[in-house]
């Protein structure tokens, strides 16, 4: 039985229907695609690592780039960060982050690729 259930309309031919882990996963990848301030009436949902894919990964850059994810993180109380590397791409920044879920007793490692190119984000799992 689930313990999360909710839906999606990100991807037309699958099931609208989501649940535990593939919920969740959802609820904090819309974070991160969602820009600061491009939310009507909530203008503090969204991800700040957006104004950093065109900087130089320095020390500065990395350090509000780690506050941000932490910070994002931190608002979906159905996981821990348990784990977090930041690296720089050639058109882009690429996060690992550990989840470690909750309620569900099980963990899993995401990845995102914030693409400078085409201003897009990619996810995926990685296999630990």
């Amino acid at each position: 039985m689930a313990i999360y259930k909710g839906f999606s309309t990100a991807n037309e031919s699958a099931s609208v229907t989501l649940l535990d882990t593939d919920l969740i996963k959802q609820d904090i990848i819309n974070a991160f695609n969602t820009r600061l301030g491009e939310r009507v009436m909530r203008g503090d949902f969204g991800c700040g690592v957006w104004d950093y894919i065109h900087s130089p990964l320095d020390s500065v850059t990395k350090d509000a780039v780690t506050a941000e994810v932490k910070r994002i993180i931190s608002l979906e109380p159905r996981v821990a960060m348990t784990g977090m590397d930041l690296q720089e791409f050639e058109h882009g920044l690429q996060i690992l982050i550990e989840l470690n879920y909750v309620n569900l007793e099980s963990s899993e490692v995401l990845f995102l690729q914030f693409d400078a190119r085409n201003n897009s984000l990619s996810s995926s799992i990685v296999n630990q």
